[in-house]
């Protein structure tokens, strides 16, 4: 089963029958419901994490497979649980998923600090669509820009544990300076703007 779930072979198998499968549901020739394409993404999914837990070296596999997790999850609760697909919870599932599926990525090989960058900006993202029916502009502004300062100083601290005299961490930490000040003063004008 491990060598037939590495083959290019059965991957390239796997998206042309998903791309077949979504050309016909689109064409009205084959109708899968909401549950057909929930199980068919979340087993797609779980193929996926199959890999990596096969063979801790193929990290890359965690990117898709808790990406189709997360969208799996989105279809199934919008069709199954009322009143889910109009609350701001659709988007802020799938871009949480792709900020955790970059973040175990990290944690799968610290090598891969790169991860943290699309983890961190992915998570900021799913912060303010969560939280933008309770704030304005602005204010939306400020936690973004503190999101992004937040994720470069994740990296300015991981990349100092590494090495103290490596360049990159004060690249790493003018940036989370830079975007934390810009947090700053959108909070405080959003603040001011208030009175």
């Amino acid at each position: 089963m491990r060598k037939v779930l590495a083959s290019r072979l059965f991957w390239g198998l796997v998206l042309v029958l998903g791309g077949v499968l979504l050309l016909l549901d689109s064409t009205g020739i084959f109708n899968g419901d909401a549950l057909f394409w929930t199980i068919v993404i979340g087993v797609a999914g779980i193929l996926f994490l199959w890999v990596y837990f096969s063979n801790r070296d193929h990290w890359w596999s965690l990117i898709p497979g808790i990406i189709l997790l997360a969208v799996s999850a989105t279809i199934g609760l919008t069709t199954f649980l009322p009143g889910f697909g109009e609350s701001n919870f659709v988007g802020t599932i799938i871009l949480g998923g792709i900020a955790l599926s970059f973040l175990f990525v990290y944690l799968a090989n610290r090598a891969n600090w790169w991860a943290i960058i699309p983890a961190g900006v992915m998570a900021t993202i799913a912060i303010v669509a969560t939280l933008s029916p309770f704030t304005t502009g602005t204010a939306s502004g400020g936690i973004f820009f503190l999101g992004l300062g937040i994720t470069f100083a994740l990296i300015a601290v991981h990349l100092s544990v590494q090495d103290a005299r490596n360049c990159r961490n004060r690249h790493a930490r003018g940036l989370s300076n830079i975007t934390n000040g810009y947090s700053v003063f959108f909070l405080l004008h959003f603040e001011y703007s208030k009175r």
